[in-house]
């Protein structure tokens, strides 16, 4: 006699096929998903990279501040310096839903816990009032933009903040004051040079 359907074991052994090579999938599908965002979280710290090095040439080669003090312009913070370079309006930056629209600030990883934005700019860049001019050859390795937790504009080394290592294998994206990204794994302490520009 011939049979037309699939019997029961036939369908339990499909079924049980099926479930191992989705329980195989998932981790690598999670793993590729964890590694765009990584992607994409670089890609927004090269815009932003563009947009401060369109700013400097704009305003004689001088870094806007890293946070906001006393009344504007000197209580104006970097992001708010650079969002015109970055197509964001003057309504949006303090708005969460507007904001998180925009996604250049945003590290897509990022999931926010009452702040706003997810990338800081180091504070030793304009605490000493660093010109660009005045370096001879700029010193590629200095952090100039790093991935934090925190509810600041400004990222100080040894300070209470610490950077956020929200991509895979614990890692964090860097931007630098000549405008490469790196991800690095590794701690990086505040004893470390390249917090300070050389």
């Amino acid at each position: 006699m011939k049979r037309s359907a699939f019997g029961l074991i036939e369908l339990l052994v499909a079924l049980c096929i099926i479930s191992i090579l989705i329980s195989l999938g998932i981790p690598a599908f999670g793993s590729a998903m964890s590694r765009s965002r990584s992607s994409k979280c670089q890609s927004n710290l090269r815009q932003i990279g563009i947009a401060m090095s369109n700013y400097l040439a704009d305003n004689d080669q001088v870094y806007p501040l890293a946070y906001g003090v006393g009344t504007p312009p000197q209580s104006t913070t970097w992001m708010q310096k650079l969002a015109p370079y970055l197509g964001i309006g003057d309504n949006v930056l303090g708005s969460a839903p507007l904001l998180r629209s925009t996604g250049i600030l945003n590290c897509p990883a990022y999931r926010p816990t009452g702040r706003l934005v997810s990338y800081a700019m180091n504070v030793n860049i304009t605490d000493s009032r660093w010109n660009f001019r005045a370096l001879r050859t700029p010193d590629a390795s200095t952090f100039l933009i790093v991935e934090i937790n925190a509810n600041a504009e400004f990222f100080l080394p040894g300070g209470t903040s610490d950077v956020s290592r929200r991509h895979p294998f614990s890692s964090a994206n860097f931007l630098f004051v000549d405008g490469h990204v790196e991800n690095i794994n590794t701690s990086v302490p505040a004893s470390d040079n390249r917090w300070y520009p050389q």
